[in-house]
C-alpha cells in the first residue's frame, strides 16, 4: 500500500511541503481552493518525489453542480493530462472533493474527462449521499472512528481529511493501525491534520481566506509518522496515555501543538524523564504552568516535551536502532505513535 499526505492547502506552505515530503509517497492537493496551485502541481510532478498525486479541481463547496462546473473540470483535466505526459507522472484527477453526487450524475462527466485526459486516473471523492462510479476510483474520508465508511467495492483511496472536524477526536487520537488494517486493500492512504488546511483546531471559525496557521516541516513529518507501522507492542494501559498533542483550539497554546505529551497517574514531580530502549536519558517532559491536571480519562498529570514525537523517537533510533521509548517506569512503546486510550 502507498502512504502519503493530503496537503490540500499546500499552495500556502509550498517550501515546507516540498522539503518534508517523503520520496515515493503520494500526495493530495486542491487546485484552486486556497489559491492558484497550478505552478505547485507542476513542481510536484517535476520533482519526481511523488508516486501519485490526487488533484481536486473545483473549489471546495458543500454542493457541486455538474452543469455549472463541467467546462472548468474538462479544461483543467486536459492541462493535468499534459503534465502526466510531460513528466511521466501518475496524476489522479478528482473533479470535486467530498462530492454528494450520484453515480448517474457523475458518470457522463467522467466519460468526458476520459476523452481529454486519457493518461490520468479518475477519482470520485464521495461524502454523504455520494455514490461510487463504475470504472472510477473511489475516495473516502475518515471523520471519526465510531462511524468509519464502508470499504468500497471499486478500487479506492482513503484520506484522513476531516478527522476531528466533527469534534470527536483528530487523527492523533485515532487507532491508526486498526484503521489502516480495515482499509488494507486501498490503493493508497493519505494522512491529514488541521494545519494542512490552515486551521489551528476544530473550533477555528475562520473562513478559508482568513486562515494563517500553516503546516511547517516538523508538523508534516510528525503527521506522516502516524501512518508508519508500529514497532513493538501497544503496551500502555488505559490508565496512562502517550500521544502527539492536539492542535489546540486556542491559538496562544501553539507551543504545545503536536509535541510529545503524556498523562500519568497523579504525582508531585513537575517533570518526567524519557529513555531509549538501552536506558539512555533522551528527553525531559514538564508539566504546563496552567492546568497541569487532566480531569478526563485517563485522570492524571499532563507532561509535554519541547520536541515532536518523531524527533524523540529518532533520537532513540539513532542511539539504539529502535524507536521504542520509556517514560520513567512506563512500558516501552513506539515513540512516534499513540499508546493507551484511543477515541
Amino acid at each position: 500500500m502507498i502512504l502519503g499526505c493530503d496537503y490540500l492547502a499546500g499552495v500556502k506552505y509550498q517550501r515546507a511541503l516540498m522539503q518534508a515530503h517523503r520520496r515515493g509517497d503520494c500526495g493530495g492537493i486542491f487546485l484552486t481552493t486556497f489559491g492558484n496551485a497550478r505552478p505547485l502541481v507542476e513542481r510536484m510532478c517535476k520533482s519526481g518525489k511523488f508516486l501519485e498525486i490526487v488533484v481536486h479541481i473545483a473549489p471546495f463547496a458543500k454542493a457541486y453542480s455538474v452543469p455549472k462546473l463541467r467546462s472548468l473540470v474538462l479544461k483543467e483535466s486536459k492541462w493535468l493530462n499534459s503534465l502526466a505526459e510531460k513528466y511521466d507522472q501518475v496524476i489522479m484527477i478528482s473533479p470535486f472533493c467530498e462530492s454528494p453526487n450520484s453515480a448517474a450524475t457523475m458518470k457522463p462527466l467522467f466519460n468526458d474527462m476520459r476523452k481529454v485526459a486519457p493518461c490520468c486516473l479518475l477519482v470520485h471523492s464521495i461524502h454523504g449521499p455520494g455514490q461510487e462510479v463504475d470504472d472510477t476510483i473511489t475516495e473516502i474520508h475518515i471523520e471519526k472512528s465510531s462511524a468509519l465508511p464502508r470499504v468500497p467495492k471499486n478500487e479506492f483511496t482513503v484520506s484522513f481529511d476531516g478527522a476531528g472536524s466533527v469534534g470527536t477526536g483528530d487523527m492523533p487520537d485515532l487507532d491508526i493501525d486498526s484503521i489502516i488494517n480495515r482499509y488494507s486493500k486501498a490503493r493508497h492512504i493519505r494522512c491529514w491534520n488541521f494545519q494542512f488546511n490552515g486551521k489551528y483546531g476544530n473550533k477555528d471559525p475562520r473562513a478559508i481566506n482568513k486562515r494563517d496557521d500553516w503546516a511547517d516541516v516538523p508538523y508534516i513529518r510528525q503527521t506522516r509518522a502516524l501512518l508508519d507501522p508500529r514497532r513493538g507492542f501497544l503496551t500502555w494501559p488505559n490508565t496512562m496515555l502517550l500521544k502527539q498533542a492536539d492542535d489546540h483550539d486556542e491559538p496562544d497554546l501553539s507551543s504545545k501543538d503536536n509535541r510529545l505529551m503524556c498523562i500519568l497517574p497523579k504525582r508531585a514531580a513537575g517533570s518526567v524523564k524519557v529513555y531509549d530502549v538501552k536506558g539512555n536519558h533522551i528527553d525531559t517532559m514538564t508539566s504546563p504552568r496552567l492546568n497541569p491536571e487532566h480531569n478526563g480519562e485517563p485522570k492524571g498529570m499532563r507532561f509535554y516535551s519541547r520536541k515532536y514525537p518523531f524527533q524523540v523517537a529518532n533520537i532513540a533510533f539513532k542511539n539504539t536502532g529502535s524507536y521504542l521509548i520509556r517514560v520513567e517506569s512506563s512500558p516501552l512503546t513506539d515513540g512516534r505513535k499513540r499508546s493507551g486510550r484511543f477515541k
